[in-house]
């Protein structure tokens, strides 16, 4: 018997990208039996190329949901979702033609979870620099991955229902959630490499700052997977004031001894730069460090305005 799949996405203003999304949903090798879409409230053609699309094809569901955070979207989706094998995609990905097939064939009985994966596609250095960045190696992560983003996913609707409603204060990390619960409760996770989307680079470094400024914020604020993701702000924030200093120590060094400071200057940039095995260019090797200091600074930042949340939050209250 062919099972079943509702394939959902919650998008907000993806004029630019939704016709690419529903048309590779549309082109899956293993059919999706219904595609649900759950708009956050567009303002620009979003729902009108939804529209489109649902005149052409009755799988196609529209679902408005205005004013909605990614969290709630989600919740959104999951109430309305008609089958037992539910796949996520984001608005701005578009799924390989064999996507869903892989994510099917890897949900055995005993699974609960199949992650799938996303790929870049980078054509410039900035695109192949973020992928090093923010791409996992399919090749690298474990058969039982538990840390899927849910861009790429497979869950089966009971197991949604025992993790439970994604937290309506989550406006960012709800996948992060959802993972640490559902490993919590013993959820069985199984990693599909092959199932992949494209999901496009972030375009430029404001919005690689701003949304890992918001991630380490959220997960902060939120109690998302700590204190492991605490940890890791702490050790990158760490590492950033370590550079700070080093540069502060060499120019005290050059205003007391300049020759010291000549001879010191190949420590220093060795110590302020990063050098990744995958650099092609001095453009990607450029690239690269810039991205590396916003990283750090962007997270150094939602550390301390996440830690001001906590501080700041009334303690809960006991019946």
């Amino acid at each position: 018997m062919i099972p079943a799949v509702t394939v959902y996405t919650s998008v907000l203003n993806e004029e630019a990208s939704i016709r690419a999304l529903l048309d590779s949903l549309l082109g899956q090798t293993f059919p999706p039996t219904e595609i649900l879409v759950v708009d956050g409230g567009s303002h620009d053609r979003t729902r009108d190329i939804v529209g489109e699309y649902m005149t052409r094809d009755s799988r196609i569901r529209l679902v408005d949901a205005p004013g909605t955070n990614i969290a709630q979207a989600r919740n959104v989706a999951l109430a309305n979702v008609r089958c037992d094998l539910v796949a996520s995609i984001d608005g701005d990905c578009v799924a390989r033609a064999d996507w869903l097939e892989r994510l099917v064939s890897a949900a055995a009985e005993d699974v609960d979870i199949v992650a799938g994966t996303y790929a870049a596609n980078p054509v410039t250095d900035w695109d192949a620099v973020l992928a090093e960045f923010f791409y996992p190696d399919p090749r690298e992560l474990p058969d039982d991955w538990n840390r899927p983003s849910h861009r790429s996913i497979l869950i089966r609707k009971r197991a949604a229902d025992r993790v439970g409603p994604f937290p309506a204060k989550l406006y960012r990390s709800e996948d992060s959630w959802f993972n640490v619960r559902a490993s919590q409760l013993g959820l069985r996770f199984k990693l599909a490499r092959d199932a992949v989307v494209h999901w496009r680079p972030r375009p430029d470094l404001g919005e690689v700052a701003r949304n890992t400024y918001l991630w380490v914020k959220s997960d902060l604020e939120n109690d998302v997977n700590m204190p492991f993701e605490r940890d890791r702000a702490i050790r990158i924030t760490l590492r950033l004031l370590g550079k700070i200093g080093g540069w502060v120590l060499w120019t005290a060094t050059v205003a007391v001894s300049p020759l010291a400071g000549l001879l010191t200057f190949p420590l220093l940039a060795f110590h302020l730069a990063k050098v990744s095995h995958r650099m092609r260019s001095l453009r990607y090797f450029a690239l690269y460090n810039v991205v590396d200091y916003a990283v750090m600074a962007a997270s150094a930042w939602g550390l301390i305005q996440g830690e001001w949340v906590r501080v700041r939050r009334p303690p809960a209250t006991t019946a």
